[in-house]
């Protein structure tokens, strides 16, 4: 029954029925996984290809295991995996459980065991998923961009200003040379 109360809370699992959230719950290839914080849900490079909905806590998502570059925070109802899981590629980025947290898991040997009207709706949430996090990518790029613009605008400027100043320079050491002479 905790299960069930679980999946229900998760956005993820809401266009389903509660018969369809009970297919989940029963399903013993998927399963729970619960982490402590500071604990690794994936690494960058693994090769596993299960994807996780997140249920409970946070996660914190980062890419470039030196430098550990922080790129997202996760919430409940988040969707961890889908590139390795939809394409077979290893993990793009490591997750890791900020505070403790539980994450439903199911790969996808055990998503094409389901009924095919179920399988449909979790491949539509998936996509509905995968097209918000575009959208969001495309506005993130759309802002650099702009970011990169004003910079390079900023910088032409004070380039321009540099060698006005060193134009500026060169006619006085000029004029004083000359007044040398």
């Amino acid at each position: 029954m905790l299960i069930m109360k679980l999946l229900a809370e998760v956005p993820f699992f809401w266009s389903f029925t509660e018969q369809e959230r009970q297919v989940f719950a029963d399903d013993e290839e998927s399963l729970f996984v619960t982490l402590a914080a500071n604990e690794k849900l994936c690494s960058e490079g693994d090769e596993d290809q299960a994807l996780y909905i997140l249920v409970k806590g946070t996660a914190d998502v980062t890419i470039n295991a030196k430098a550990g570059v922080r790129v997202a925070t996760l919430e409940p109802g988040a969707v961890i995996g889908e590139m390795s899981f939809l394409t077979g590629a290893p993990r793009s980025a490591h997750v890791t459980a900020v505070e403790p947290l539980v994450a439903f898991r199911i790969d996808s040997a055990a998503l094409e065991k389901l009924d095919s009207e179920i399988q449909l709706k979790f491949k539509d949430q998936m996509l509905s998923i995968m097209v918000e996090r575009l959208n969001q990518t495309n506005a993130q790029v759309s802002e650099l961009r702009s970011l990169l613009t004003e910079a390079l605008d900023s910088l032409a400027k004070q380039q321009a200003g540099n060698q006005a100043l060193t134009e500026a320079l060169r006619k006085q050491a000029a004029q004083a040379q000359a007044a040398r002479a």
